[in-house]
């Protein structure tokens, strides 16, 4: 698995309203990209993928405790 990291001030042009478009929003000078590249397959457990699911969830604010309120449901 490997991590690409790109700093939002230093991507221009297309490249930046190409990445908006995919997160579907407009992205700020001080904000990362940050893009996991996974190979899955056959040979692949799902299991192999929590690590990386748990990552992009806490990167998400899920840890916040505002989303305790999601548990209860």
């Amino acid at each position: 698995m490997e991590s690409i990291i790109r700093n939002v001030k230093d991507i221009e042009g297309d490249d930046r309203r190409s990445l908006e478009h995919v997160v579907g929003q407009p992205l700020r000078d001080n904000q990362q990209v940050i893009i996991k590249v996974m190979t899955i397959g056959p040979q692949d457990e799902l299991g192999d993928t929590y690590a990386a699911q748990m990552e992009s969830a806490m990167r998400a604010g899920w840890d916040d405790p505002a989303m305790d309120d999601y548990n209860e449901v």
